[in-house]
């Protein structure tokens, strides 16, 4: 349950997040099953009843913007479906994170990949405008330089906002005087 009130709370966070974003142009039709979610699954209900977009359920692209909006979705869908449950439209047993998670992306990469990253993000900051590619997002150049926009490459990034550099063991050295940090107490199957 410590898993469901973490994202809950980035759900309540980015209360304003629409399944359309716009780092998406969602044109085409209405949405379409994808193979991996299987008809009458919980998942493919919740797409369906959302109507979450078809270019957030392709898991064949591998872009970092359409990334950070599936993020954005799987928090936004979770703050909706639990909404729907409270006000007794959605009559279902309410869903768990990982059934969120898998309409999206596999459970792997959005643990390896998107939490890591992007729960980072700062609110308003120019990395977030830039990957939801909004009117007031900074150009490519201003954000990532020469370097193409990776996960990786966010990392460093997210790094030099927060000002700490990672070392081994999980610790973190904060810039300046060095002390050290113990962030390493995070154990597997903890919330998001």
């Amino acid at each position: 349950m410590a898993q469901s009130s973490s994202l809950e709370s980035h759900s309540n966070a980015s209360a304003s997040t629409s399944f359309s974003s716009n780092a998406l142009e969602s044109s085409g039709p209405a949405l379409t099953i994808h193979s991996f979610l299987t008809p009458g699954s919980i998942q493919a209900t919740i797409a369906s009843t959302l109507k979450i977009s078809p270019a957030l359920l392709d898991r064949t692209k591998r872009d970092i913007r359409l990334a950070y909006s599936k993020y954005e979705a799987i928090h936004d869908a979770i703050r909706q479906i639990n909404l729907m449950a409270s006000a007794g439209t959605w009559t279902q047993k309410v869903p768990t994170n990982d059934e969120f998670i898998e309409i999206f992306v596999s459970k792997s990469n959005y643990f390896r990949y998107y939490n890591n990253s992007f729960s980072q993000i700062p609110n308003d900051s120019p990395i977030q405008k830039w990957l939801r590619n909004g009117s007031d997002a900074p150009s490519t150049h201003d954000i990532w330089g020469s370097n193409k926009p990776t996960f990786e490459n966010l990392k460093v990034i997210l790094e030099g906002l927060s000002g700490n550099k990672k070392k081994s063991g999980g610790k973190k050295v904060t810039k300046g005087k060095g002390e050290k940090k113990d962030r390493s107490s995070k154990k597997k199957g903890q919330a998001l």
